[in-house]
């Protein structure tokens, strides 16, 4: 997240993936967040990990 406003999605596209699967997770963070946020999605071959080896779910960038 970048901006309160706008979230940005990082997507692998696995096997059984299609486009009404990003839909659906959009539609979805639209209903959790809020109709008038903004998404940013994007095609990637993988998920950065941490220098532990995990996966961050959620990267805020917003100043609190």
């Amino acid at each position: 997240q970048n901006t309160v406003d706008t979230f940005v999605l990082n997507i692998v596209k696995g096997t059984d993936f299609e486009a009404t699967d990003v839909e659906r997770i959009v539609t979805n963070l639209k209903d959790r967040v809020d109709q008038n946020i903004h998404v940013q999605v994007n095609y990637v071959e993988e998920i950065e990990k941490t220098s532990r080896g995990k996966f961050k779910g959620v990267i805020s960038h917003v100043r609190r």
